[in-house]
């Protein structure tokens, strides 16, 4: 048989001529699987409803839809965990060893500013209207970079209020900055503006996910006019894949023991009840309730 088929096999005409003549060969499993694999394409039709090479067809068929799928799901994979590392963990990364300790951004002008991410400025209303003046403001994400600028200031040991205008961060870091807070008797602040000297102003403030928290440790906690964001939800982790993320609300249990004063309590357990990837934005006539300020 074999050597037949070595002398058949050039021409595919002929190789269904030899198969033709040798009909026994249809029970041969391993010829067939061979056959079909190699010579569907010359198969004349009769032989392909031949019921033993339609159903070695058939498994063929099934067979490489496994093999495809296969691929593919290991190749979504791998696609995936390259976005992973390149999205999420080493952005992580760069910012847990403190390297992102300045903040870029736009004065209400327009014109950019860099500055770090902890930094002396006068907290006011509008147009400089009622301002405290020196405070140390905290901007952007909190994370190790934060800390490494609050590091950077000769005269941390001379603040008396310490200001935010930040979304949130990592949870570690922000649990330094509560014990740090409270333990020091450091007053908190909001203010409408931010006046850096000699660099212009931002405007729009905004505190939420953990910024609130932090806030709330203040000795005195100060809101410098009225046009100003907080925000609440649940802590967690983000995944970002670049082109989507994904959210898992976990941790954030240790900030409980934090609070003391029963308003703050409250605003705890609020926050628990809106997801990671969501944002409960409190109105100003809820401050009171929540005694976030002490300057109501």
């Amino acid at each position: 048989v074999h050597a037949d088929l070595l002398l058949l096999v050039c021409s595919k005409q002929l190789l269904w001529l030899w198969l033709l003549a040798n009909p026994r060969l249809f029970g041969d499993q391993h010829f067939l699987r061979w056959l079909v694999g190699s010579h569907y394409v010359y198969m004349p039709f009769e032989y392909q409803r031949h019921p033993i090479i339609s159903n070695s067809l058939n498994c063929d068929l099934v067979l490489n839809i496994k093999n495809t799928l296969i691929k593919i799901i290991f190749s979504a994979f791998f696609l995936a965990v390259i976005l992973l590392v390149a999205c999420t963990i080493i952005p992580t990364l760069y910012k847990s060893f403190g390297f992102s300790d300045t903040k870029q951004y736009k004065d209400k002008n327009g014109n950019p500013i860099e500055l770090g991410k902890a930094v002396i400025v006068d907290a006011c209303e509008k147009e400089k209207i009622n301002c405290l003046k020196d405070v140390l403001l905290i901007q952007g994400e909190i994370n190790q970079g934060t800390i490494s600028s609050i590091k950077k200031l000769n005269s941390l040991n001379k603040i008396e209020t310490i200001c935010f205008r930040s979304g949130g961060g990592n949870i570690q870091v922000a649990q330094i900055l509560m014990s740090f807070i409270k333990e020091n008797d450091v007053s908190t602040c909001l203010a409408e503006e931010y006046y850096f000297k000699d660099l212009g102003s931002i405007d729009g403030t905004y505190c939420k996910s953990a910024c609130p928290f932090i806030l709330l440790m203040g000795k005195e906690r100060f809101h410098v006019g009225n046009k100003i964001e907080i925000g609440i939800h649940h802590s967690g982790n983000a995944f970002d894949f670049c082109f989507t993320c994904f959210y898992i609300d976990n941790e954030g249990e240790d900030f409980e023991p934090y609070f003391t004063n029963q308003g703050h309590i409250n605003l705890f357990k609020r926050s628990r009840k809106t997801p990671l990837k969501d944002m409960d934005i409190l109105d100003p006539s809820e401050w009171q309730k929540y005694n976030i300020f002490t300057n109501n």
